[in-house]
């Protein structure tokens, strides 16, 4: 295809547009926002709520720190990069954005990060903000989804929300280029497995508009296939943005078809605002929308956006925005290139309003580079050195217990031009060992690798000593180039299970029956009937106790808080549970909810539809003296399998997750 030639003027309205969408979309749709999807539908025609600027809202907001991150690191940006930034500038910790977090300040790197003990990778964290993506890479999908992929795993890998934020980047690249409907969404499933449920609720919708469905029809059709407890699951929501989009006669019928289906309203209508606004550009949105939205940006109030200077309105965010467009184009300038209206006589789209739609539509994307990128594995951490790139690969969980060791595969690629020669060696903490598995040579004595070749051996980690076990333990693998400066040496962090004790399952009983467990437990009682329960991450996984029969079951926890902390301690389940903390009662399931295992606690799905406010449940705000703590939890079982978390939560501005609760070893342990 020749080279597209693109507008400076009609590009800049085309941005602009891409920006006032999502805060129209936003706007509308956040009054509307619950934590729990519901079959029920809305029947909203217009702003609810409004004030200066629009209603702030991280699906713009994130997408800020992603433009500074690209002034100060450059184009070049990686993981380890995003993950500064989300450690530096983004305050707010809900659901899969606290997951990720959590595990970052434990010390694993994306994608690990995003993968690890995050029960909400299939949320919409990640596709509400592929538009910068889009924005600074128009008529280029490739390029905009290769962004996008290393923007998602890091708080979704392994998820569907990856290919949610896939899907949305590429259509909205090519809707720089391209203003048809299908053939965009043609696009934007090209470049996600055919398989996954993101795309198959997207065909079926799709499907219910070409069968002549009504827009509730098709909502209900989506419904059914892809309806989940969470208000925020990706699939689900991708299905109604598209519903919004085939159905709505305008642009206001369009953000306001896509609200109305439900779930996670404002991102949603947020996207479809964008996709709309690249589409018909600034200038042709209409002043019913975007004139009570005015110029400004609104920020969500701290902990939101923090330590950074964003841009104050849409004028200086467009910009900025193609000021970093201009730097990625000069190194694509043989494919597009922005040009002044008086170099553009074919069109406002230069070259493209002589070539066919499907001729365009298939020279956009570079599937080569698509196919590289889905096939790139979500649970490896890579570490970009001088010379080398060095492959950190988990068996399993990055998770070591004292009656578990930890495999780890590890590829060391020379990036260089010329034959290295290079040797290991694995420095341990304390208490630790390791072993060979195969093909170790390395660790022995120096190996050439040749240009662009690399060499893979897999080791074990082993807990040899259970007093040493750290919350995060940190091996480091370091490595000898001969011939070249010095190399930083590679983290291989390994988190300590925690530590539980289980009683056997009491069956028949319910939650009200007379407790079974001691009044006082000491932090040095063992006890004889208890069991030893390693759990690698939040979840309670008991169910297989049961012998699928209702009952209960005695869970117990010991851990070390360095400071004393208000915490909140939150046991989300599927049934019923109770909970004594240092042996006081504290809290009891009073209304039985679906799990969802949120640091800020579950709240009561029938309140908050009826009365629009959260009742907590599940969870309790209690003091947590310095020193060992003890949380004993009585789970009980119905007829379905159980399913239970247990969650920890400080500074309730932000919900930071109490990392440095050190439930890793026992007191007589120490």
């Amino acid at each position: 295809m020749n080279t597209i030639k693109l507008s400076e003027s009609v590009y800049r309205d085309k941005v602009m547009g891409c920006w006032l969408g999502k805060n129209a979309g936003g706007s509308l749709g956040a009054p509307h926002e619950k934590m729990w999807g519901n079959e029920k539908t809305f029947d909203v025609s217009f702003y609810t709520k409004m004030e200066e600027g629009g209603l702030p809202n991280d699906d713009l907001e994130i997408q800020l720190i992603w433009l500074i991150m690209l002034e100060e690191k450059g184009l070049e940006v990686t993981c380890k990069d995003f993950a500064e930034y989300w450690m530096n500038h983004i305050g707010y910790c809900p659901d899969e954005y606290g997951c990720h977090k959590t595990n970052l300040r434990k010390g694993l790197a994306p994608p690990i990060s995003g993968k690890h003990n995050n029960p909400f990778k299939d949320c919409m964290g990640c596709p509400i903000r592929s538009e910068i993506w889009a924005c600074i890479a128009p008529g280029l999908p490739h390029v905009a989804v290769d962004y996008a992929w290393h923007d998602a795993v890091c708080d979704h890998a392994g998820g569907e929300s990856v290919y949610g934020e896939l899907f949305n980047a590429s259509l909205e690249s090519a809707a720089f280029v391209i203003s048809d409907r299908d053939s965009l969404l043609d696009i934007g499933l090209s470049v996600i497995p055919e398989e996954c449920k993101t795309a198959q609720t997207i065909r079926l919708a799709r499907e219910e508009h070409a069968a002549g469905k009504s827009w509730l029809e098709a909502r209900n059709a989506v419904y059914e296939f892809a309806k989940h407890p969470f208000a925020q699951h990706s699939p689900i929501n991708l299905g109604f943005q598209t519903i919004g989009w085939l159905y709505g006669e305008n642009f206001g019928d369009s953000l306001c078809k896509a609200m109305n289906c439900g779930y996670d309203t404002d991102c949603t209508a947020a996207t479809l605002g964008s996709i709309l606004g690249i589409i018909h550009g600034a200038k042709a949105l209409p002043e019913k929308w975007i004139k009570p939205l005015g110029n400004k940006i609104v920020l969500t109030p701290p902990p939101g956006i923090i330590h950074v200077q964003v841009p104050e309105d849409v004028d200086e965010l467009t910009d900025r925005t193609i000021a970093i467009t201009r730097q990625l184009l000069a190194k694509h300038h043989d494919k597009v290139q922005l040009v002044n209206d008086l170099n553009c006589k074919a069109g406002a789209w230069g070259n493209v309003a002589r070539n066919s739609l499907s001729t365009i539509q298939n020279s956009l994307v570079d599937m080569n580079i698509i196919n590289e990128i889905l096939s790139r594995p979500q649970d490896n951490i890579v570490h970009i050195l001088t010379h080398l790139d060095v492959t950190i690969a988990y068996n399993e969980e990055p998770v070591i217990s004292v009656l578990e060791p930890v495999k780890v595969i590890i590829t060391v690629k020379n990036t260089s031009p010329e034959t290295l020669k290079i040797s290991a060696k694995i420095s341990l903490p304390d208490g630790f060992s390791v072993s060979c598995v195969s093909r170790c040579d390395i660790l022995n004595h120096k190996q050439e690798i040749v240009a662009n070749e690399n060499i893979s051996f897999e080791v074990e980690f082993s807990c040899t000593d259970k007093t040493k076990m750290q919350i995060s333990n940190r091996a480091f693998l370091l490595l000898d180039v001969e011939e070249r400066s010095a190399i930083k040496a590679v983290p291989i962090v390994m988190l300590g299970a925690r530590r539980w004790l289980i009683s056997k399952v009491f069956e028949g009983q319910r939650l009200e029956d007379t407790d079974t467990i001691p009044e006082n437990i000491s932090k040095d009682f063992q006890g004889d009937d208890w069991e030893i329960l390693d759990l690698k991450d939040d979840e309670l996984k008991v169910e297989h106790f049961f012998n699928n029969k209702p009952g209960v079951i005695y869970l117990r926890y010991h851990a070390y808080n360095p400071e004393e902390k208000l915490t909140r301690i939150g046991v989300p389940n599927n049934h019923r549970m109770k909970i004594w903390i240092n042996g006081k009662e504290e809290n009891q399931t009073q209304t039985i909810v679906p799990c969802r295992p949120a640091v800020v606690g579950d709240v009561d799905p029938e309140i908050e539809w009826k009365e629009h406010r959260w009742e907590l449940v599940n969870a309790v705000d209690v003091t947590l003296p310095k020193g060992w703590n003890i949380f004993v939890i009585k789970l009980e079982r119905g007829e379905k399998p159980v399913q239970a978390f247990f969650t920890t939560a400080y500074d309730f501005s932000c919900f930071h997750s109490l990392v440095k609760l050190n439930g890793v070893v026992f007191p007589w342990e120490k």
